[in-house]
């Protein structure tokens, strides 16, 4: 038997772990998820939206899935929890499918079957559909297994990838790197939506002299935020069989590493560093700053875009991803993805690595076919920093003439 400040203990490190530090969204709800269980008092899905999200009173779960969207997101937070952080937790919390109920279970015992099914009737019947589910799955793997193969050869050889598998050159895998700087006295870490290079960090010293003793400058090491990790589950396999791969932060970016290597990037507008010379024809103005005051102009075909954040990442939002392949100064080749948070890279990895996908944007250009060389530009809504839907805003082919160097 669980006692109630046991489970109250486990929360509170649930609450303080860094899986939840930094959204109080979800720690609203988990709380109240967890204060509602310990009642017995299972939460209804028009309480949670009223109370947590603030919905209206007229709210109708029929027509609007926030709640489900975030409590099946709460599901995954705490699942990572206890497989990093929280993994010697002896006490877990777990909010089962279709429910809004918090169980607190021992990590050694794990949950028994018969405090979830209740019914001798109800688990012969799981049985039964798991027996007919494997048969299912088993045909339906056979058929994936021998799709999944011509896919994926018909990724390695399509139009926006063939230039980086077959190649013989060198390929980086660049990731954008924050750029972070330190205190002299206490080494304390900062960050500053302004400063996003030596440069800026320069600039920003010289009009502040009074900082000139408090600050050092940049960190020994560079912090690689989850916007550049996330596309490599995507992109990697494409290049299993290369022995030639390398891996560099952006920060670290060398004049002479464009010279002779293949480039895909992911990043950032804020992180591009050196590699910001690949927007000079397209990149008019940018302000980096909070969520609100973030934009960024581009100079694509006849018209100008300025791309404005809309919403919280952890909420419902709107993220942009500009897809910009362009010739090398060697007979090379770079390919750039940048976007501003998870949201649109997510969304940009995965219509860049579907057949399906590809084919789409393929039918925006003129010719209804990918050129050598061109920008992309998706417009992506996502919840929770979690991709929906996206939506081409251009496409455009670029020159192979063009001088970028």
């Amino acid at each position: 038997m669980i006692s109630i400040n046991d489970k109250k203990q486990a929360l509170n490190r649930l609450l303080e772990s860094s899986e939840f530090c930094g959204s109080n969204t979800y720690k609203r709800l988990l709380t109240a998820l967890v204060e509602a269980s310990l009642t017995d008092e299972p939460p209804k899905e028009y309480n949670i939206a009223v109370e947590i999200f603030g919905k209206s009173p007229d709210f109708n779960p029929a027509e609007d899935s926030t709640v489900r969207v975030y409590i099946s997101n709460l599901r995954k937070k705490l699942d990572r929890y206890y497989r990093t952080e929280g993994s010697k937790e002896k006490i877990r919390l777990t909010i089962p499918k279709g429910h809004h109920n918090v169980l607190f279970i021992p990590a050694s015992k794990g949950v028994k079957i018969k405090s979830v099914l209740k019914s001798h009737y109800i688990l012969y019947g799981v049985i039964t559909v798991l027996a007919l589910s494997i048969i299912v799955l088993e045909i339906h793997f056979r058929q994936l297994r021998q799709s999944v193969g011509k896919d994926h050869m018909r990724l390695l050889n399509h139009p926006v990838w063939s230039d980086f598998t077959q190649s013989d050159s060198p390929l980086f895998m660049v990731l954008g790197d924050d750029f972070f700087f330190v205190t002299k006295n206490d080494s304390t870490i900062l960050r500053k939506h302004s400063i996003n290079n030596g440069y800026d960090f320069e600039h920003y010293i010289s009009e502040h002299p009074e900082l000139q003793n408090r600050y050092q400058g940049q960190t020994n090491y560079s912090f690689v935020p989850m916007i550049s990790i996330l596309p490599l589950d995507n992109i990697l396999p494409f290049f299993s069989f290369k022995s030639n791969i390398m891996f560099q932060n952006s920060s670290n970016l060398k004049t002479s590493d464009i010279l002779t290597n293949d480039i895909i990037f992911f990043g950032t507008f804020r992180n591009l560093y050196i590699l910001e010379q690949a927007l000079k024809d397209i990149l008019v103005n940018y302000e980096l700053g909070q969520t609100s005051s973030t934009h960024v102009t581009l100079s694509l075909g006849d018209s100008l875009q300025t791309l404005n954040l809309n919403g919280e990442p952890d909420e419902e939002h709107i993220d942009y991803c500009l897809i910009r392949k362009i010739p090398g100064p060697n007979q090379n080749t770079l390919i750039l993805f940048i976007s501003f948070f998870e949201t649109g890279m997510a969304g940009a990895s995965n219509a860049f690595t579907t057949i399906e996908s590809l084919t789409d944007i393929a039918r925006s250009f003129d010719g209804n076919s990918f050129p050598l060389y061109f920008d992309v530009l998706l417009k992506v809504s996502g919840f929770s920093r979690t991709a929906f839907n996206s939506e081409i805003l251009y496409s455009g082919e670029i020159e192979k003439t063009s001088n970028f160097w």
